[in-house]
């Protein structure tokens, strides 16, 4: 395949893949973008010369094929999402499954259960959490604020846990994922080492993201010298 016919692909992958999102579940949509992109092209070209003509196919095939895999994957990530009775208890055993986020008294931590992706939000004291970790947490079912709600979607996420606790178990998940956690809290180790333990909290939260552990005067910090946006 050409260089050029390689560019047609990926930008009509990449089209493709943004389309999905706007026509969910449509059959007609990838060919009609697809035909809507030729179009453009064509006109534009009026009529194309023979080494055009075959990176534009290129690109409609690409568009055409990658919105429904685009409609799979969205399809995938709500299919991931806990879902239940608002106002109902619940309590289970699940796995930390991002940086948890500290403020204002309050931790928020992405949880994935054998029922599915949800958050849990809870009142300090919460321990430090490692990605893989698993948790025992309870609470109360709730509907995410109008404000979050959009953000939680793009990350599977429709409930919320609220109000309970959120408790180490000691364990941790296995298999691939479970490699992949040794590899983080190994280079949490390497990173921690022979610096003291706040320069070490904000080494973590520049390299692997760990910003729950930046300590408030840190912050204060940063804030004050104008560079709170690095955190």
């Amino acid at each position: 395949m050409s260089s050029s016919s390689r560019l047609w692909a990926v930008g009509g992958a990449a089209s493709g893949l943004a389309v999905s999102a706007a026509t969910p579940g449509h059959p007609a949509a990838g060919p009609l973008f697809a035909v809507a992109l030729a179009a453009i092209a064509l006109a534009w070209l009026r009529p194309p010369p023979l080494a055009i003509a075959r990176p534009l196919m290129v690109g409609v095939a690409a568009v055409a094929a990658a919105i429904p895999l685009g409609e799979l994957r969205l399809g995938a990530i709500d299919a991931a999402a806990y879902t239940g009775t608002p106002g109902a208890p619940v309590s289970m055993l699940a796995q930390v499954a991002a940086v948890p986020r500290r403020s204002d008294g309050e931790v928020r931590v992405q949880l994935e259960s054998d029922r599915g992706r949800l958050l849990a939000w809870a009142d300090e004291p919460v321990p430090d959490l490692s990605i893989g970790a698993q948790v025992e947490v309870s609470g109360v079912l709730r509907r995410p604020p109008a404000w979050y709600t959009a953000t939680l979607q793009r990350q599977g996420i429709e409930m919320i846990l609220k109000g309970g606790r959120v408790v180490p178990t000691g364990a941790r998940r296995g298999g691939l994922a479970g490699r992949l956690d040794a590899i983080r809290d190994r280079a949490e180790e390497a990173l921690g080492a022979g610096i003291p333990a706040r320069e070490a909290a904000l080494a973590r939260g520049f390299v692997l993201g760990q910003d729950d552990r930046i300590d408030p005067r840190t912050i204060d910090d940063f804030r004050r010298s104008g560079l709170s946006h690095l955190l």
